[in-house]
């Protein structure tokens, strides 16, 4: 079953990209996402319909597995209905470079904001960082930590590419495991308010727990990285990072 979810998620993720058009290509450009940040992050787009169940049964796959990859769900009547729907989609992609779950954003200012992948099999939110695929050959000099997909992507295109995102606003033990093993180093760049303050001071706890040297910066004037970067520049967060 493992493999076969690792196929279908493959399937997904090519699937949510091809539909990136102009609602959700105007959106990411708000965002100041470029296209070659679209193209290698794998950003999609879910619909707002159930077009995913439909291409999915096409592509062979039975209700069992559907139900299994968490991306659809049954109804009462018995049918079947897309667990995203009308969100721009990341794929997460583990360190062996298998997507393993879906993060989706709405476009507007509606809750919930972010909605993700229930846990299975093959995914559970508290071993996996979004962008590990990435930062893992990058993570020599050490990692940089952010809370979300966007300031992960805003630093990405920026060039930086030893940055990981937190897939919920608590470290997890087996996150700071994953962070060991490859690097004893962490720099981090939460977001300003108290939740993200918080989840800094649980983050100190598990880096003190494997031996990670850890320095936290507090962005001054910003709510997180994404709007730092925005409202000032790149060079600023550099210095900053200096």
């Amino acid at each position: 079953m493992k493999q076969i979810l690792y196929e279908l998620n493959e399937k997904v993720a090519e699937f949510y990209h091809k539909q990136l058009y102009t609602v959700a290509l105007e959106y990411l450009k708000s965002r100041n996402i470029n296209n070659n940040t679209i193209i290698g992050l794998k950003i999609g787009y879910a619909s707002d319909d159930n077009s995913l169940y439909s291409y999915l049964k096409e592509e062979g796959y039975t209700d069992d597995v559907i139900l299994a990859s968490g991306l659809c769900s049954k109804k009462e009547d018995d049918g079947f209905t897309d667990r995203y729907k009308n969100r721009i989609i990341f794929p997460i992609i583990n360190e062996e470079n298998k997507v393993v779950a879906f993060g989706a954003r709405v476009l507007d200012d509606s809750k919930p904001k972010y909605i993700n992948s229930p846990e299975n099999i093959i995914y559970s939110k508290g071993r996996n960082l979004y962008g590990i695929n990435i930062a893992k050959d990058y993570a020599q000099d050490g990692l940089i930590l952010v809370e979300g997909y966007i300031d992960f992507i805003t630093m990405y295109q920026a060039g930086f590419k030893n940055v990981v995102a937190l897939l919920g606003n608590a470290t997890a033990t087996a996150q700071a495991e994953l962070i060991k093993k490859y690097t004893n180093k962490v720099i981090l760049l939460l977001d300003s308010d108290m939740a993200g303050q918080c989840a800094v001071e649980r983050a100190i706890e598990k880096f003190k727990a494997y031996d990670i040297k850890y320095t936290n910066i507090k962005l001054e004037g910003a709510k997180d990285v994404d709007e730092f970067i925005n409202k000032y520049d790149i060079d600023s967060l550099k210095n900053l990072l200096n």
